[in-house]
């Protein structure tokens, strides 16, 4: 497959490929040509429900960072366990991509706790252009200290005008909900 990465000229992209079974090898196979088209300014890939590992992640994670034009980002990765090494190649390429205005990430459901959610409140920090916010974050386990540590970061996005929050089944507790309201 080298369809793809040889559209170099386009700046907008929507790929939904959820439960495809792609695994590291297809995810690779995926990422690897997204990498080339550094002309994109609008990016949506679905990927939810694969059984991407560690090395599919980083190598989204690497390619993603080479799209530095992007100015819209919306990613699903729902359903994926994504380890802590994941969590940092993904926040270190999203920091790298100061263009965005409008982000969409879906992590509903991949493992993440106080530690993981802390590595994706460093990413927002990172993005004051930001206007556009929707963070699907259900079903994970970020605790009373991941909702505050998330809620900082959103509260240093002066630029924000839509927010769109999914937090359910997180065993946030009171302090939680108080830190996030």
């Amino acid at each position: 497959g080298t369809a793809l990465g040889s559209l170099t000229s386009l700046t907008s992209l929507r790929l939904a490929m959820p439960y495809s079974e792609l695994g590291d090898d297809g995810a690779l196979a995926l990422v690897v040509p997204l990498g080339k088209l550094t002309k994109l300014t609008s990016l949506h890939l679905d990927v939810t429900r694969n059984d991407i590992g560690p090395e599919g992640i980083d190598g989204l994670a690497v390619n993603l960072k080479k799209l530095t034009r992007l100015s819209s980002l919306e990613l699903q990765l729902g359903y994926i366990p994504i380890d802590s090494d994941g969590v940092q190649a993904l926040a270190r390429s999203l920091t790298s991509l100061r263009n965005l205005t409008s982000l969409e990430l879906d992590l509903h459901n991949c493992h993440l706790d106080a530690e993981k959610i802390r590595n994706l409140a460093s990413v927002l920090v990172g993005l004051p252009r930001l206007t556009s916010l929707t963070l699907d974050l259900g079903d994970n386990r970020m605790g009373p200290e991941g909702a505050d540590l998330l809620a900082k970061a959103i509260g240093s996005l002066s630029n924000l005008t839509s927010l769109n929050l999914r937090v359910g089944s997180n065993q946030i507790e009171f302090e939680g909900v108080r830190s996030l309201i």
